[in-house]
């Protein structure tokens, strides 16, 4: 740490911390989102939870929050904190303030007793290289993916995937406007998914693709490298899921129930019989697995994120499952993020899948999104490059099993 900055918590000066977060990962959140995740969230003490690097006792330049969550085993319950929002101002980056964070924030998490300290990550970032270095261990979340706007979603994940001054890029960029990709009565130019313009004067090939085959190249992208996008596209061209002459080869047909009994309810409609009835089936739910805490206030705070949506499965009057889908801009994907759910059987999550499919493309989103360790069906991504991080389960009687069968929901990861 340089002599003309201190780590101090930051209880007076939210707005500053707000601007940073913003500033440093563009389009963080607006003040309800900050008064969501921090001021009603169970348990939240900004002298306890925050800390800030401190610039001549003035500017906030760095900053990182500590959630402290409950995780039930089958070994009763210990305390855990979860590192999130670490932000540096761009023009302080460089100078040893994430470092100084890290050491400050996961020494107070040994020190105040937690069993372990916990992050999200991505594979491919510096800071998962970083704690790996440092002797953490990881699981992978099951993200799972179901697009609606294929122009929009494989342009955000090629970026991901691909330089934009490679080679492939330059080529994809130069003769991609010949190429068009239709599936679902959209067609998107291959060009304008690497940021081109098409020409407008060129003769197009057409290739028609299934949901299954966008899924698949969307996971070769996302997992794997693109230069396993040819021999995917081969593959898929053999299996009829790519077609050049017509319509992709039909998908199986699947057997399906009436589900008019899933509706769309308003979170403040629910009475408090139905949120009780919604803990219980969090409970039931995740019976024999490590899970974090789900009582009346988490299921109240989650349903609180703003303009969250409550999907209900009910048989008469009674609920007997649900899901919460809350909308997030991710740099200008706008998804519809599944933050929990709970279907006590296969026939319930069927339910509630096909509902979440049609609900969310009527209401114009991009993407819907959600961890899950039941695969939907092969029209849905499976990504598998975040993770879950932690570090110091002395805790536990089983650190590296009870991580390893966490069950882990957006609601968690936010």
């Amino acid at each position: 740490m340089t002599s003309n900055t201190t780590i101090e918590s930051v209880s007076d000066r939210e707005q500053e911390v707000l601007s940073l977060l913003n500033e440093a990962y563009d389009n963080w959140g607006d003040a309800t989102h900050f008064r969501w995740k921090y001021d009603e969230y169970s348990g939240y003490d900004p002298e306890k939870h925050t800390f800030a690097v401190i610039k001549d006792g003035e500017e906030v330049v760095a900053f990182r929050r500590m959630f402290e969550k409950e995780l039930r085993t089958g070994d009763g319950t210990v305390t855990t904190f979860v590192l999130g929002d670490t932000a540096v101002a761009p023009d302080h980056r460089g100078q040893g303030h994430y470092s100084d964070l890290h050491a400050k924030t996961t020494t107070y998490g040994k020190s105040s007793g937690a069993a372990a300290t916990i992050t999200y990550n991505n594979v491919g970032r510096v800071t998962f290289k970083a704690n790996r270095q440092r002797g953490w261990e990881y699981s992978v979340l099951p993200l799972r993916l179901y697009i609606h706007s294929y122009e929009t979603v494989l342009s955000h994940y090629a970026d991901l995937a691909v330089s934009k001054d490679s080679l492939f890029a330059s080529v994809a960029k130069r003769f991609g406007d010949r190429f068009v990709l239709r599936a679902d009565e959209e067609r998107v130019s291959i060009v304008k998914i690497f940021g081109g313009d098409e020409s407008g004067d060129q003769l197009q090939i057409e290739a028609a693709a299934s949901r299954q085959a966008v899924a698949r190249l969307v996971e070769v992208a996302s997992n794997d490298s693109v230069s396993r996008a040819v021999p995917t596209g081969i593959k898929l061209l053999a299996s009829g899921d790519i077609s050049l002459i017509g319509d992709p080869d039909p998908a199986p047909t699947r057997s399906r129930e009436p589900d008019s009994e899933v509706m769309v309810v308003d979170p403040e409609s629910l009475s408090r019989d139905d949120i009780e009835t919604m803990v219980d089936l969090c409970k039931f739910t995740s019976a024999g697995r490590p899970t974090f805490r789900r009582e009346r206030r988490d299921v109240e705070h989650m349903l609180a994120y703003p303009d969250a949506e409550v999907l209900v499965v009910k048989e008469g009057a009674e609920l007997t499952g649900f899901a919460v889908i809350g909308p997030y801009d991710n740099d200008g994907v706008v998804e519809a993020r599944v933050l929990d759910q709970a279907a006590p059987s296969d026939a319930v999550a069927d339910q509630l899948r096909r509902k979440l499919e049609r609900y969310t493309g009527n209401e114009g989103y991009d993407l819907l999104v959600m961890i899950s360790d039941r695969a939907p069906n092969p029209e849905w991504a499976s990504i598998d490059q975040q993770v879950l991080m932690w570090t110091e389960a002395d805790g536990l009687e089983s650190g590296k099993q009870t991580f390893k069968n966490l069950q882990v929901s957006f609601y968690d990861v936010l």
